[in-house]
């Protein structure tokens, strides 16, 4: 039987369940008319576009039969009883049927041009890739065509990835579960974890065990109120019934459906990958994101996402966060070299701490958000007598623990800093306490400088000279103070000199010669008069804030200090570590790393006498030749990264994106 192009056209067209699928054929085929993809599955050295012979050979090849009936109806059955996305995969492959991909049956070679194949196999790894599997999978780029049914892919070409925010979409693979002008829905496929949730029959009391993914980020793990959905292939009637078809052979049914398939015997748990949570867009905000390179759309067939998904429900360990998927997946799109450029890098390990932090369960939870949900409450620091309060506080003063205005704290010396995965800006920082009262704490960091500066004009008290000095602009914290003008900035210094003439006033009554702020009228008029140089001051914009309150909320700074994100500088060093910080500039690309070694030497200055007593000076084993030391608890999963120096890496990047606005020099 042979069709016509006009006549395979118009029973494509008279099927509603194929009207997106020519919509968007269309779009991909029209637009490589104009010009090639390298990347492309379609590629080659030259523009190339379907012409109708293009069209009328592949119809022949694909709808191909034995009998010469030329029934309409009977074709549009056989149409309509086919995976789609299969028959459009085969179009958009069907000019590379060297490609193991294209779905060539090899059995059927004579035993030359097998062996010629062979060799193909052995010089592409991509190929390799699927030669072990079955010759009717494929994947291809879809480029910007977004529908019901596609794979995101987490793209690593992007200037600013997803290393320092929302790192579970770092690699990601996801599902569209939903598509329309108004919302898309998808969930990620692989982000397993080793949570559960425990579900108790009220009349039996029997407990099912349903292992649960992370889906995405909107009402998923930990929220108060998780969606869940559940992913199946299951064909009975009864499961079919409640069920939704995502893609051939891919449902997807909600939570309480599921149980209710289980309890009546008709299913098992096991049956089911269980998501929690989900990932959305707006309009057209998957299209922009998809302009930037944040990812990659992809067709491919269902029997591909159920074995990979298999096999992570095997017991693959979930610090590894489904690389390996996503890998095989960037292979079948012919990005393998882009995949293997992107290997191990920051934005790598930075997701696996993220997957050892929120997928698994039976370990010690470090990072800020973790300790803020189990933090004790500010009634359990301070509910005690008034007067027992004020001797605690002159005690802890007389020791130098005292924490409050004029004191200098620094973010936390534990291997895993708590702001490794968020607020890495406190990585390594110094903060300088403001305010303290029963409602919050304020503090400024001023070791930030920014690429910003503060320009005075003095004129000279004694000659009257004129002169312009630059002093560096600090971020303080995400706090601003409205405003916007010079009048909304923090002055301070802390010279001796300046103390002894009454230039502004202490922060705390307890270090009288601490550091004092003033405004930029006093700092300019004794700079004028030559009692002070510029390189005294530190300014300061914005602040950092503490809250107290019930559990759920940060302590104030105390609290900080007590969870041990935080640690006191003793009020000894106070000056020495405020004087290392004055040899800070104005940030730029030549003196970002020059900036952080100054910042680093006032952090290691601050010391506190305990920690250096129980520093422990035995350094961790650095893995084991070409393996990895899975034990050692200072290296990242599966790497020969050491946890602080990726922290260090964090801050780096941190400043370089945000301060900086040059990501590239993370």
């Amino acid at each position: 039987m042979r069709i016509s192009v006009m006549r395979l056209c118009s029973l494509l067209l008279s099927s509603p369940l194929l009207y997106s699928f020519v919509s968007s054929f269309s779009l991909v085929t029209s637009r490589h008319r104009i010009s090639s993809y390298s990347s492309s599955p379609w590629s080659s050295d030259e523009s190339y576009g379907f012409t109708s012979d293009d069209l009328n050979r592949i119809s022949v090849k694909l709808f191909s039969s034995p009998s010469d009936d030329d029934d309409d109806e009977d074709m549009s059955d056989v149409l309509n009883d086919r995976d789609w996305r299969a028959f459009r995969a085969k179009l958009v492959m069907s000019e590379n049927e060297s490609t193991v991909a294209s779905g060539v049956d090899y059995s059927s070679l004579d035993e030359s041009v097998a062996d010629s194949k062979v060799q193909e196999l052995d010089d592409d790894p991509d190929a390799r890739a699927f030669a072990a599997l079955d010759p009717t999978i494929w994947a291809y780029d879809t480029g910007n065509v977004i529908e019901q049914g596609a794979v995101i892919l987490g793209g690593v070409e992007q200037s600013f990835g997803f290393g320092l925010r929302q790192q579970y979409f770092h690699k990601a693979v996801m599902l569209v579960l939903e598509h329309d002008e108004r919302f898309t829905r998808g969930i990620i496929l692989n982000r397993p974890s080793s949570r559960t949730i425990l579900d108790e029959d009220e009349d039996t009391g029997r407990i099912t065990q349903w292992k649960v993914w992370y889906g995405g980020d909107v009402q998923g793990l930990g929220s108060g109120m998780m969606e869940v959905v559940c992913l199946h292939s299951l064909q009975s009637d009864a499961a079919i019934e409640v069920s939704t078809t995502v893609i051939n052979e891919i449902r997807r049914t909600s939570f309480g459906d599921a149980r209710e398939l289980v309890a009546k015997g008709l299913a098992r748990p096991s049956d089911f990958w269980t998501f929690a949570g989900y990932a959305g867009w707006g309009p057209n905000q998957l299209a922009e994101e998809l302009e930037r390179k944040s990812w990659y759309m992809v067709a491919t067939d269902s029997q591909t996402l159920l074995q990979q998904m298999a096999n992570q429900a095997q017991g693959q360990d979930p610090r590894n966060a489904g690389l390996d998927t996503w890998t095989l997946l960037m292979g079948m799109i012919g990005k393998s070299d882009i995949a293997k450029k992107k290997s191990d890098e920051f934005d790598d390990l930075m997701l696996k701490e993220w997957a050892r932090e929120h997928l698994l369960v039976d370990v010690e939870k470090s990072s800020y958000d973790a300790k803020l949900r189990s933090a004790p409450s500010t009634n359990d620091i301070s509910n005690i007598d008034p007067i027992d309060r004020v001797i605690q506080q002159a005690a802890a003063n007389a020791k130098g623990e005292y924490v409050g205005p004029g004191m200098l704290v620094r973010g936390s010396s534990a291997d895993r800093s708590p702001y490794l995965l968020s607020k890495q800006e406190l990585h390594k920082s110094i903060v300088l306490i403001v305010t303290d009262d029963e409602k919050l704490t304020t503090g400024a960091i001023l070791n930030r400088p920014s690429s910003r500066g503060v320009q005075l004009q003095i004129i000279s008290k004694i000659t009257g000279s004129k002169k312009e000095v630059v002093i560096p602009l600090r971020y303080g914290g995400e706090y601003s103070i409205r405003g916007g003008d010079q009048s909304t900035l923090f002055w301070f210094h802390c010279s001796k000199m300046l103390q002894e003439k009454n230039v502004g006033s202490p922060l705390g009554i307890n270090n009288p010669k601490g550091v004092w702020r003033c405004s930029a009228e006093e700092a300019s008029s004794a700079i004028a008069e030559g009692s002070a140089e510029p390189t005294d001051f530190i300014v300061v914009s914005g602040l950092s804030i503490w809250t107290k309150g019930d559990k759920g909320i940060s302590r104030g700074i105390e609290g900080e200090v007590k969870t041990g994100n935080f640690e006191i500088i003793p009020k000894k060093k106070v000056k020495e570590v405020y004087e290392v910080l004055l040899h800070q500039q104005v940030l730029n690309t030549g003196n970002i790393q020059s900036n952080l070694d100054i910042s680093n030497e006032a952090w290691n200055l601050g010391e506190p006498v305990l920690k250096r007593n129980e520093r422990d000076n035995d350094e961790p084993l650095d893995g084991i030749g070409d393996e990895y030391d899975e034990e050692n608890d200072t290296l990242v999963f599966k790497s020969n990264t050491k946890l602080t120096t990726l922290s260090d890496k964090a801050l780096r990047y941190w400043v370089a994106t945000f301060l900086l606005g040059e990501p590239s020099l993370g």
